[in-house]
């Protein structure tokens, strides 16, 4: 029977193949592991909503023009959604309606999109009401913005009071209760999960808040 001596040397490899061994583990957890608290960084809905998006994990975002909130998280939702949305997420938008001051801005979102010209004024909006302090609770408010971008007043209007914006505002109201949400702006991770800046710690950590969700989203879905 042979005696095998153990230096301090081979120790110390050992200890080293160990360590390497357990950061190659951390390493290849999921992020969803990464120390997110439930009920703390994010909420979990008492019933997951109906998404849009089929197969794509949804990130909606609640929103309001005339908050300042919104209005500060929007360039780095903007940059997420460029540079850092995971591939299996899409991303929408919803106006939140809690209260009356909210609903014009929700009609004129609505009516933007019934016109295909959300993506092209969006942007536009916050800056017109948080920059140029246009009040923006009008038409009348409206004509110079509409102008600005090509818009026809009359086709504007007639949109602005159709059936079909009625029945999306109506739907958007049903949903910011079903959401349970508190105000906005509000991220929504595939109809199960709530997270704002303020849980998140911050508007980055909102959108790697976002990220770690949709991870955890994913890998729930059947």
């Amino acid at each position: 029977m042979r005696t095998i001596l153990v230096t301090r040397d081979m120790v110390k490899v050992c200890t080293l193949a160990w360590l390497a061994v357990g950061m190659l583990t951390l390493v290849s957890l999921p992020a969803y592991s990464a120390g997110y608290e439930e009920g703390k960084h994010y909420h979990t809905l008492p019933q997951a909503q109906p998404v849009q998006t089929g197969d794509n994990i949804e990130v909606l975002e609640l929103f309001w023009y005339h908050c300042p909130h919104c209005f500060a998280l929007a360039p780095f939702l903007e940059q997420w959604s460029e540079n850092a949305k995971p591939e299996n997420a899409e991303y929408i938008r919803m106006p939140g309606i809690f209260r009356k001051s909210t609903i014009f801005d929700a009609r004129v979102f609505y009516t933007l999109e019934a016109l295909g010209l959300t993506d092209k004024t969006h942007a536009d909006i916050f800056q017109e009401i948080h920059v140029r302090k246009n009040p923006f609770q009008s038409l009348d408010d409206l004509r110079d913005f509409l102008k600005k971008h090509g818009i026809n007043e009359v086709d504007f209007k007639d949109a602005f009071e159709s059936f079909a914006v009625d029945t999306k505002l109506k739907q958007a109201q049903l949903m910011f209760e079903r959401y349970q949400a508190t105000g906005v702006p509000t991220i929504v991770v595939d109809g199960k999960y709530r997270a704002t800046a303020s849980s998140a710690g911050g508007h980055q950590e909102l959108m790697e808040l976002t990220n770690f969700l949709v991870e955890k989203a994913a890998s729930e879905r059947p």
